[in-house]
Protein backbone atom coordinates (compact mmCIF):
# COMPACT_ATOMS: atom_id res chain seq x y z
CA UNK A 1 0.00 0.00 0.00
CA UNK A 2 2.67 2.04 0.44
CA UNK A 3 2.46 3.38 -3.22
CA UNK A 4 -0.72 3.94 -3.25
CA UNK A 5 -0.30 6.46 -0.15
CA UNK A 6 2.30 8.06 -1.67
CA UNK A 7 -0.09 8.36 -5.17
CA UNK A 8 -3.12 9.55 -3.31
CA UNK A 9 -1.10 11.84 -1.51
CA UNK A 10 0.28 13.76 -4.26
CA UNK A 11 -2.81 13.51 -5.64
CA UNK A 12 -4.77 14.92 -3.13
CA UNK A 13 -2.13 18.07 -2.55
CA UNK A 14 -2.87 19.09 -5.98
CA UNK A 15 -6.04 18.61 -6.22
CA UNK A 16 -5.76 20.77 -2.61
CA UNK A 17 -3.51 23.45 -4.33
CA UNK A 18 -5.48 23.66 -7.66
CA UNK A 19 -8.84 23.60 -5.10
CA UNK A 20 -7.18 26.84 -3.16
CA UNK A 21 -5.95 28.46 -6.13
CA UNK A 22 -9.62 28.49 -7.48
CA UNK A 23 -11.38 29.13 -4.43
CA UNK A 24 -9.09 32.44 -3.90
CA UNK A 25 -9.38 33.51 -7.36
CA UNK A 26 -13.59 33.57 -6.92
CA UNK A 27 -12.62 35.24 -3.57
CA UNK A 28 -10.61 37.65 -5.08
CA UNK A 29 -13.92 38.20 -7.64
CA UNK A 30 -16.65 37.86 -4.83
CA UNK A 31 -14.88 40.12 -3.00
CA UNK A 32 -14.06 42.68 -5.69
CA UNK A 33 -17.47 42.18 -6.99
CA UNK A 34 -19.27 43.06 -3.39
CA UNK A 35 -16.67 45.80 -2.75
CA UNK A 36 -17.71 47.27 -5.63
CA UNK A 37 -21.45 46.78 -5.02
CA UNK A 38 -20.95 48.67 -1.55
CA UNK A 39 -18.88 51.55 -3.14
CA UNK A 40 -22.08 51.79 -5.61
CA UNK A 41 -24.32 52.08 -2.49
CA UNK A 42 -22.11 54.51 -0.88
CA UNK A 43 -22.02 56.71 -3.12
CA UNK A 44 -25.90 56.78 -4.06
CA UNK A 45 -26.21 57.37 0.79
CA UNK A 46 -23.32 60.45 0.02
CA UNK A 47 -25.19 61.75 -3.02
CA UNK A 48 -28.74 61.67 -0.88
CA UNK A 49 -26.51 63.66 2.21
CA UNK A 50 -25.22 65.45 0.15
CA UNK A 51 -27.74 66.88 -2.16
CA UNK A 52 -28.41 70.35 -1.94
CA UNK A 53 -24.96 70.75 -0.47
CA UNK A 54 -23.89 72.49 -4.13
CA UNK A 55 -26.47 75.00 -3.57
CA UNK A 56 -24.40 76.13 -0.15
CA UNK A 57 -21.03 76.66 -1.55
CA UNK A 58 -19.59 80.34 -1.66
CA UNK A 59 -19.21 81.30 -5.25
CA UNK A 60 -15.72 82.89 -4.83
CA UNK A 61 -13.10 81.66 -2.08
CA UNK A 62 -9.32 82.18 -1.15
CA UNK A 63 -8.00 79.21 0.61
CA UNK A 64 -5.09 80.94 1.36
CA UNK A 65 -6.67 82.91 3.31
CA UNK A 66 -8.61 81.38 6.65
CA UNK A 67 -9.98 85.17 7.58
CA UNK A 68 -11.93 85.14 3.69
CA UNK A 69 -16.03 84.72 3.59
CA UNK A 70 -15.32 82.48 1.54
CA UNK A 71 -12.80 80.29 4.00
CA UNK A 72 -15.19 80.62 6.72
CA UNK A 73 -18.26 79.35 4.60
CA UNK A 74 -16.59 76.23 3.38
CA UNK A 75 -15.32 75.47 7.21
CA UNK A 76 -18.48 75.81 8.24
CA UNK A 77 -19.95 73.38 5.61
CA UNK A 78 -17.69 71.06 6.33
CA UNK A 79 -17.73 71.21 10.37
CA UNK A 80 -21.77 70.56 9.68
CA UNK A 81 -21.35 67.31 7.54
CA UNK A 82 -18.95 65.80 10.09
CA UNK A 83 -21.10 67.21 13.05
CA UNK A 84 -24.08 64.71 11.47
CA UNK A 85 -22.17 61.41 12.40
CA UNK A 86 -22.13 60.14 9.11
CA UNK A 87 -19.61 61.52 7.00
CA UNK A 88 -16.26 62.72 7.08
CA UNK A 89 -15.13 65.89 5.33
CA UNK A 90 -11.76 67.51 4.68
CA UNK A 91 -11.06 70.33 2.01
CA UNK A 92 -7.92 69.98 -0.37
CA UNK A 93 -5.78 72.10 -2.69
CA UNK A 94 -6.07 70.87 -6.60
CA UNK A 95 -2.90 68.92 -5.98
CA UNK A 96 -4.80 66.52 -2.98
CA UNK A 97 -3.12 68.19 0.02
CA UNK A 98 -5.50 68.97 3.11
CA UNK A 99 -5.83 72.84 3.70
CA UNK A 100 -8.63 72.25 5.97
CA UNK A 101 -8.90 69.50 8.17
CA UNK A 102 -11.76 70.19 10.87
CA UNK A 103 -9.80 68.36 13.82
CA UNK A 104 -11.79 69.58 16.39
CA UNK A 105 -14.86 67.21 15.37
CA UNK A 106 -14.88 63.50 16.71
CA UNK A 107 -13.61 61.84 13.33
CA UNK A 108 -10.37 63.65 14.01
CA UNK A 109 -8.47 60.44 14.96
CA UNK A 110 -9.54 59.45 10.87
CA UNK A 111 -8.82 62.94 9.40
CA UNK A 112 -5.12 63.48 8.06
CA UNK A 113 -3.63 67.01 9.62
CA UNK A 114 -3.53 70.30 7.47
CA UNK A 115 -0.53 69.70 4.91
CA UNK A 116 -0.72 66.27 4.44
CA UNK A 117 -1.46 64.80 1.10
CA UNK A 118 -3.70 62.54 0.66
CA UNK A 119 -4.82 59.21 -2.04
CA UNK A 120 -7.21 59.52 -4.58
CA UNK A 121 -8.66 57.62 -7.53
CA UNK A 122 -11.43 58.25 -9.51
CA UNK A 123 -14.09 55.31 -9.99
CA UNK A 124 -15.98 56.91 -12.37
CA UNK A 125 -16.68 59.27 -15.27
CA UNK A 126 -15.24 63.28 -14.69
CA UNK A 127 -17.64 65.99 -14.26
CA UNK A 128 -16.45 68.92 -16.34
CA UNK A 129 -18.97 70.70 -15.83
CA UNK A 130 -18.08 71.21 -12.16
CA UNK A 131 -21.40 70.80 -10.68
CA UNK A 132 -22.01 67.31 -10.28
CA UNK A 133 -19.57 65.40 -7.94
CA UNK A 134 -16.89 63.09 -8.55
CA UNK A 135 -16.88 59.71 -7.37
CA UNK A 136 -13.87 58.29 -6.41
CA UNK A 137 -11.84 56.52 -3.40
CA UNK A 138 -10.34 57.81 -0.59
CA UNK A 139 -7.29 56.70 1.81
CA UNK A 140 -8.45 57.36 5.24
CA UNK A 141 -7.14 55.51 8.90
CA UNK A 142 -5.31 53.06 6.14
CA UNK A 143 -8.69 51.88 4.16
CA UNK A 144 -9.64 53.03 1.05
CA UNK A 145 -12.70 54.31 1.11
CA UNK A 146 -15.36 55.32 -1.12
CA UNK A 147 -16.13 59.50 -1.36
CA UNK A 148 -17.43 62.45 -3.52
CA UNK A 149 -15.60 65.03 -4.83
CA UNK A 150 -17.08 68.80 -4.56
CA UNK A 151 -14.87 70.91 -7.05
CA UNK A 152 -14.71 74.52 -5.64
CA UNK A 153 -14.69 77.59 -7.74
CA UNK A 154 -11.83 78.39 -9.52
CA UNK A 155 -10.33 74.79 -9.55
CA UNK A 156 -9.12 76.47 -6.06
CA UNK A 157 -9.35 72.96 -4.73
CA UNK A 158 -11.94 70.05 -3.47
CA UNK A 159 -14.52 69.06 -0.79
CA UNK A 160 -14.15 65.57 0.06
CA UNK A 161 -16.83 63.65 1.55
CA UNK A 162 -16.51 60.16 2.80
CA UNK A 163 -18.80 57.55 4.68
CA UNK A 164 -17.75 56.51 8.50
CA UNK A 165 -19.26 53.47 8.66
CA UNK A 166 -17.96 51.60 5.37
CA UNK A 167 -14.59 50.63 6.08
CA UNK A 168 -16.54 48.49 9.42
CA UNK A 169 -19.40 46.50 7.03
CA UNK A 170 -16.34 45.66 4.29
CA UNK A 171 -14.18 44.29 7.04
CA UNK A 172 -17.90 42.20 8.19
CA UNK A 173 -18.47 41.08 4.65
CA UNK A 174 -14.75 40.00 3.92
CA UNK A 175 -14.76 37.85 7.19
CA UNK A 176 -17.61 36.44 6.11
CA UNK A 177 -16.45 35.37 2.27
CA UNK A 178 -13.65 33.98 3.75
CA UNK A 179 -15.54 31.68 6.16
CA UNK A 180 -17.72 30.63 3.22
CA UNK A 181 -14.36 29.88 1.00
CA UNK A 182 -13.21 28.16 3.85
CA UNK A 183 -15.92 25.69 4.41
CA UNK A 184 -16.47 24.95 0.39
CA UNK A 185 -12.42 24.43 0.10
CA UNK A 186 -12.61 21.66 2.95
CA UNK A 187 -16.12 20.23 1.49
CA UNK A 188 -15.23 20.06 -1.79
CA UNK A 189 -11.41 19.15 -1.10
CA UNK A 190 -12.72 16.09 1.42
CA UNK A 191 -15.15 14.70 -1.17
CA UNK A 192 -12.59 14.70 -4.01
CA UNK A 193 -10.03 13.14 -1.76
CA UNK A 194 -12.90 10.44 -1.53
CA UNK A 195 -13.65 9.87 -4.52
CA UNK A 196 -9.42 9.84 -5.66
CA UNK A 197 -9.10 7.39 -2.86
CA UNK A 198 -11.69 4.87 -4.29
CA UNK A 199 -10.12 5.35 -8.09
CA UNK A 200 -6.79 4.63 -6.87
CA UNK A 201 -7.59 1.65 -4.77
CA UNK A 202 -9.14 0.01 -7.60
CA UNK A 203 -6.14 0.82 -10.26
CA UNK A 204 -3.88 -0.38 -7.77
CA UNK A 205 -5.69 -3.69 -6.62
CA UNK A 206 -5.75 -4.30 -10.49
CA UNK A 207 -2.11 -3.36 -11.15
CA UNK A 208 -1.14 -5.40 -8.23
CA UNK A 209 -2.88 -8.26 -9.14
CA UNK A 210 -1.39 -7.99 -13.10
CA UNK A 211 1.56 -7.45 -11.32
CA UNK A 212 1.56 -10.44 -9.67
CA UNK A 213 0.53 -12.42 -12.43
CA UNK A 214 3.52 -10.99 -14.76
CA UNK A 215 6.04 -12.08 -11.95
CA UNK A 216 4.67 -15.52 -11.03
CA UNK A 217 4.97 -15.75 -15.53
CA UNK A 218 8.43 -14.22 -15.28
CA UNK A 219 9.44 -17.08 -12.28
CA UNK A 220 7.60 -19.82 -14.09
CA UNK A 221 9.90 -18.64 -17.53
CA UNK A 222 12.96 -18.05 -15.09
CA UNK A 223 12.70 -21.11 -13.36
CA UNK A 224 12.04 -23.32 -16.97
CA UNK A 225 15.20 -21.87 -18.39
CA UNK A 226 17.46 -22.99 -15.33
CA UNK A 227 15.70 -26.53 -15.74
CA UNK A 228 16.94 -26.42 -19.56
CA UNK A 229 20.29 -24.71 -18.87
CA UNK A 230 21.51 -27.23 -16.17
CA UNK A 231 19.65 -30.23 -17.76
CA UNK A 232 22.36 -29.06 -21.01
CA UNK A 233 24.82 -29.39 -18.12
CA UNK A 234 24.96 -32.32 -16.89
CA UNK A 235 23.92 -33.79 -20.46
CA UNK A 236 27.21 -32.37 -21.46
CA UNK A 237 29.13 -34.04 -18.40
CA UNK A 238 27.34 -37.33 -19.32
CA UNK A 239 28.58 -36.94 -23.39
CA UNK A 240 32.04 -36.53 -21.06
CA UNK A 241 31.68 -39.60 -19.29
CA UNK A 242 30.12 -41.99 -21.83
CA UNK A 243 33.90 -41.67 -23.09
CA UNK A 244 34.58 -43.70 -19.77
CA UNK A 245 32.15 -46.71 -19.41
CA UNK A 246 34.21 -47.41 -16.13
CA UNK A 247 32.82 -44.18 -13.87
CA UNK A 248 28.98 -45.41 -13.61
CA UNK A 249 27.39 -42.58 -11.46
CA UNK A 250 30.19 -40.57 -11.03
CA UNK A 251 29.11 -37.38 -11.74
CA UNK A 252 25.87 -37.66 -9.75
CA UNK A 253 28.34 -38.60 -6.67
CA UNK A 254 30.70 -35.91 -7.50
CA UNK A 255 27.66 -33.27 -7.35
CA UNK A 256 26.26 -34.87 -4.31
CA UNK A 257 29.67 -34.63 -2.22
CA UNK A 258 30.49 -31.21 -3.17
CA UNK A 259 27.04 -29.91 -2.39
CA UNK A 260 27.00 -31.31 1.06
CA UNK A 261 31.00 -30.14 1.25
CA UNK A 262 29.82 -26.75 0.24
CA UNK A 263 26.91 -26.58 2.14
CA UNK A 264 28.52 -27.40 5.51
CA UNK A 265 30.82 -24.66 4.59
CA UNK A 266 27.92 -22.22 5.51
CA UNK A 267 28.23 -22.79 8.91
CA UNK A 268 31.34 -21.04 9.50
CA UNK A 269 32.07 -17.10 9.39
CA UNK A 270 34.91 -17.34 6.95
CA UNK A 271 33.27 -19.09 4.41
CA UNK A 272 29.31 -17.78 4.81
CA UNK A 273 29.75 -14.57 2.79
CA UNK A 274 31.29 -16.47 -0.42
CA UNK A 275 29.42 -19.99 -0.10
CA UNK A 276 25.72 -18.41 -0.80
CA UNK A 277 22.87 -20.85 -1.25
CA UNK A 278 23.35 -19.75 -4.87
CA UNK A 279 26.88 -20.69 -4.26
CA UNK A 280 25.84 -24.43 -2.80
CA UNK A 281 23.29 -25.17 -6.08
CA UNK A 282 25.38 -23.75 -8.87
CA UNK A 283 28.41 -26.11 -7.47
CA UNK A 284 26.20 -29.11 -7.48
CA UNK A 285 25.39 -28.21 -11.17
CA UNK A 286 28.83 -27.22 -12.31
CA UNK A 287 31.16 -29.84 -10.54
CA UNK A 288 29.25 -32.41 -13.07
CA UNK A 289 31.95 -30.80 -15.88
CA UNK A 290 34.91 -30.97 -13.89
CA UNK A 291 35.84 -33.69 -16.64
CA UNK A 292 34.34 -32.30 -19.49
CA UNK A 293 37.66 -32.23 -20.98
CA UNK A 294 38.55 -35.49 -21.30
CA UNK A 295 36.52 -35.36 -24.49
CA UNK A 296 39.45 -34.73 -25.96
CA UNK A 297 41.50 -37.27 -25.03
CA UNK A 298 42.65 -40.46 -27.11
CA UNK A 299 40.75 -43.78 -26.20
CA UNK A 300 44.31 -45.26 -25.87
CA UNK A 301 45.16 -42.99 -23.46
CA UNK A 302 41.96 -42.44 -21.49
CA UNK A 303 40.74 -46.32 -21.24
CA UNK A 304 44.46 -47.50 -21.05
CA UNK A 305 43.75 -50.56 -17.33
CA UNK A 306 47.95 -50.32 -16.98
CA UNK A 307 50.07 -47.55 -15.74
CA UNK A 308 50.27 -44.50 -17.80
CA UNK A 309 54.18 -43.48 -19.38
CA UNK A 310 55.06 -39.84 -18.40
CA UNK A 311 54.01 -38.77 -22.04
CA UNK A 312 50.70 -40.26 -20.94
CA UNK A 313 50.20 -39.13 -17.79
CA UNK A 314 51.12 -35.42 -19.73
CA UNK A 315 48.25 -35.59 -22.58
CA UNK A 316 45.72 -36.77 -19.63
CA UNK A 317 46.74 -33.80 -17.91
CA UNK A 318 45.78 -31.69 -20.88
CA UNK A 319 41.76 -32.63 -20.16
CA UNK A 320 41.75 -29.53 -17.87
CA UNK A 321 43.03 -27.21 -20.09
CA UNK A 322 40.79 -28.76 -22.68
CA UNK A 323 38.02 -28.24 -20.61
CA UNK A 324 38.42 -24.99 -19.60
CA UNK A 325 38.69 -23.49 -23.25
CA UNK A 326 36.11 -25.16 -24.33
CA UNK A 327 33.80 -23.54 -21.42
CA UNK A 328 35.45 -19.99 -21.89
CA UNK A 329 34.63 -20.28 -25.62
CA UNK A 330 31.17 -21.45 -24.63
CA UNK A 331 30.80 -18.41 -22.18
CA UNK A 332 32.36 -16.01 -25.01
CA UNK A 333 29.68 -16.72 -27.58
CA UNK A 334 27.06 -16.63 -24.62
CA UNK A 335 28.24 -12.67 -24.10
CA UNK A 336 26.65 -11.33 -21.06
CA UNK A 337 25.72 -14.55 -19.59
CA UNK A 338 28.47 -15.75 -16.59
CA UNK A 339 26.77 -18.81 -15.10
CA UNK A 340 29.49 -21.04 -16.41
CA UNK A 341 32.10 -19.36 -14.99
CA UNK A 342 32.23 -21.59 -11.62
CA UNK A 343 32.37 -24.64 -14.17
CA UNK A 344 35.57 -23.66 -16.25
CA UNK A 345 37.07 -22.70 -12.76
CA UNK A 346 35.74 -26.93 -11.76
CA UNK A 347 37.40 -27.93 -15.02
CA UNK A 348 39.92 -25.77 -15.09
CA UNK A 349 42.06 -26.14 -11.55
CA UNK A 350 40.45 -29.30 -9.60
CA UNK A 351 43.79 -30.49 -9.99
CA UNK A 352 46.00 -27.65 -9.06
CA UNK A 353 47.54 -28.74 -5.18
CA UNK A 354 47.24 -26.29 -1.69
CA UNK A 355 51.66 -26.80 -1.98
CA UNK A 356 51.39 -25.63 -5.66
CA UNK A 357 52.61 -28.89 -7.05
CA UNK A 358 49.24 -29.56 -9.20
CA UNK A 359 48.31 -29.15 -12.78
CA UNK A 360 48.19 -27.44 -15.11
CA UNK A 361 49.39 -23.94 -13.37
CA UNK A 362 51.11 -24.55 -10.22
CA UNK A 363 48.86 -22.50 -8.29
CA UNK A 364 48.92 -22.53 -4.63
CA UNK A 365 46.98 -21.87 -1.56
CA UNK A 366 43.87 -19.66 -1.94
CA UNK A 367 45.23 -18.61 -5.44
CA UNK A 368 43.02 -22.04 -6.53
CA UNK A 369 39.55 -20.87 -6.57
CA UNK A 370 37.05 -22.09 -3.66
CA UNK A 371 34.89 -24.30 -5.79
CA UNK A 372 37.40 -25.59 -7.21
CA UNK A 373 39.21 -26.90 -4.01
CA UNK A 374 36.15 -27.87 -2.97
CA UNK A 375 35.40 -30.34 -5.90
CA UNK A 376 38.87 -31.96 -6.04
CA UNK A 377 38.30 -33.59 -2.36
CA UNK A 378 35.43 -34.86 -3.90
CA UNK A 379 36.93 -35.99 -6.83
CA UNK A 380 39.75 -37.41 -4.79
CA UNK A 381 37.31 -39.35 -2.49
CA UNK A 382 35.38 -40.70 -5.17
CA UNK A 383 38.22 -41.84 -7.19
CA UNK A 384 39.19 -43.77 -4.08
CA UNK A 385 36.17 -45.31 -2.87
CA UNK A 386 35.49 -46.72 -6.34
CA UNK A 387 36.82 -49.66 -8.46
CA UNK A 388 38.70 -48.90 -11.77
CA UNK A 389 40.57 -50.85 -14.22
CA UNK A 390 43.59 -50.35 -12.89
CA UNK A 391 43.18 -50.03 -8.91
CA UNK A 392 40.56 -51.65 -6.66
CA UNK A 393 37.93 -50.05 -4.84
CA UNK A 394 39.53 -48.83 -0.74
CA UNK A 395 37.14 -48.68 2.14
CA UNK A 396 35.70 -45.09 3.39
CA UNK A 397 38.05 -45.32 5.96
CA UNK A 398 40.95 -45.60 4.14
CA UNK A 399 39.70 -43.32 1.71
CA UNK A 400 39.50 -40.61 4.86
CA UNK A 401 42.68 -41.29 6.58
CA UNK A 402 44.55 -40.14 2.82
CA UNK A 403 42.43 -36.90 2.27
CA UNK A 404 43.60 -36.36 6.10
CA UNK A 405 47.47 -36.96 5.34
CA UNK A 406 46.99 -34.78 2.24
CA UNK A 407 45.86 -31.60 4.46
CA UNK A 408 48.30 -28.79 3.75
CA UNK A 409 49.77 -30.70 0.55
CA UNK A 410 47.48 -31.58 -1.82
CA UNK A 411 43.81 -30.05 0.34
CA UNK A 412 43.25 -27.04 1.44
CA UNK A 413 43.46 -27.81 5.85
CA UNK A 414 40.32 -26.02 6.41
CA UNK A 415 37.82 -27.59 3.35
CA UNK A 416 39.53 -30.97 4.94
CA UNK A 417 38.83 -30.32 8.43
CA UNK A 418 35.04 -29.45 7.83
CA UNK A 419 35.30 -32.91 5.73
CA UNK A 420 36.25 -34.87 8.37
CA UNK A 421 32.82 -33.40 10.23
CA UNK A 422 30.89 -34.84 7.38
CA UNK A 423 32.91 -38.11 6.05
CA UNK A 424 29.90 -39.99 7.08
CA UNK A 425 27.18 -38.10 4.61
CA UNK A 426 30.60 -39.01 2.12
CA UNK A 427 30.06 -43.05 2.75
CA UNK A 428 26.33 -42.77 2.81
CA UNK A 429 26.34 -41.07 -0.92
CA UNK A 430 29.01 -43.39 -1.46
CA UNK A 431 26.42 -46.62 -0.56
CA UNK A 432 23.67 -45.29 -2.12
CA UNK A 433 25.31 -44.40 -5.63
CA UNK A 434 27.81 -47.39 -5.42
CA UNK A 435 28.29 -48.74 -9.04
CA UNK A 436 27.08 -52.39 -8.88
CA UNK A 437 30.54 -53.86 -9.97
CA UNK A 438 32.89 -51.61 -8.14
CA UNK A 439 31.26 -51.37 -4.00
CA UNK A 440 34.04 -52.95 -2.21
CA UNK A 441 32.09 -55.97 -0.52
CA UNK A 442 33.01 -54.11 3.02
CA UNK A 443 31.02 -50.76 2.16
CA UNK A 444 27.52 -52.96 1.25
CA UNK A 445 24.56 -52.34 3.33
CA UNK A 446 23.26 -54.69 5.51
CA UNK A 447 20.74 -57.60 4.21
CA UNK A 448 17.40 -55.75 4.56
CA UNK A 449 18.41 -52.35 4.21
CA UNK A 450 16.67 -49.98 2.13
CA UNK A 451 19.35 -47.88 1.05
CA UNK A 452 18.62 -49.62 -2.41
CA UNK A 453 15.36 -51.05 -4.13
CA UNK A 454 13.96 -54.14 -5.60
CA UNK A 455 15.48 -53.39 -8.75
CA UNK A 456 18.71 -51.93 -7.17
CA UNK A 457 18.71 -47.96 -7.82
CA UNK A 458 19.53 -45.78 -5.39
CA UNK A 459 17.18 -44.29 -2.86
CA UNK A 460 17.65 -40.15 -2.62
CA UNK A 461 17.03 -37.86 -0.11
CA UNK A 462 14.63 -35.01 -0.73
CA UNK A 463 18.00 -32.59 -1.07
CA UNK A 464 19.48 -35.13 -3.86
CA UNK A 465 16.18 -35.70 -5.21
CA UNK A 466 16.09 -31.73 -6.16
CA UNK A 467 19.45 -31.45 -6.74
CA UNK A 468 19.81 -34.26 -9.36
CA UNK A 469 16.41 -32.90 -10.75
CA UNK A 470 17.02 -29.62 -11.68
CA UNK A 471 20.41 -31.53 -13.50
CA UNK A 472 18.00 -34.14 -15.40
CA UNK A 473 18.50 -36.55 -13.61
CA UNK A 474 15.49 -39.04 -13.09
CA UNK A 475 14.65 -40.15 -9.35
CA UNK A 476 13.40 -43.15 -7.84
CA UNK A 477 10.38 -42.57 -4.88
CA UNK A 478 11.79 -40.86 -1.88
CA UNK A 479 12.22 -42.89 1.31
CA UNK A 480 11.16 -42.77 4.32
CA UNK A 481 13.85 -42.12 6.26
CA UNK A 482 18.00 -41.99 5.48
CA UNK A 483 21.03 -42.85 7.41
CA UNK A 484 23.80 -41.20 7.69
CA UNK A 485 26.05 -42.87 10.12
Amino acid sequence: MRPLKKTFCAIALAQGVCLALGLWIQDRYLSLAEEWTVHEQVWTELESITAGMRRELPQQVDLRSPESPGYRQVETLASSLIAGGQVNALVTDPEWRVILSPVETAAAEVLPPTGETVSWRNCGPVAHDGKAPQRGLLMLGGVSQPALAFALPDARGYLLVSSRTHADTAAIGSSQTFMAALLAFVWICGLQCIVAFLILSRIHGEHSRWQVKTDEEMLRRTQDLLRTRDAVIFGLAKLAESRDPETGQHLERISLYSTRLAAELRKYPKYREVVTPAFVRMIGISSALHDIGKVGIEDAILLKPGKLTNGERYSMQMHSLIGGECLREIERRLANSNFLDMAREIALFHHERWDGNGYPHGLAGEEIPLAARIVAIADVYDALSVRRVYKPALPHTKCVSIIREEAGKQFDPDLVAVFLTIEAQFREIARQFADDSSASKSEQPAAGSTLRTADHRPQLTPEQETLLMLAGQPVNEPISSTKTA
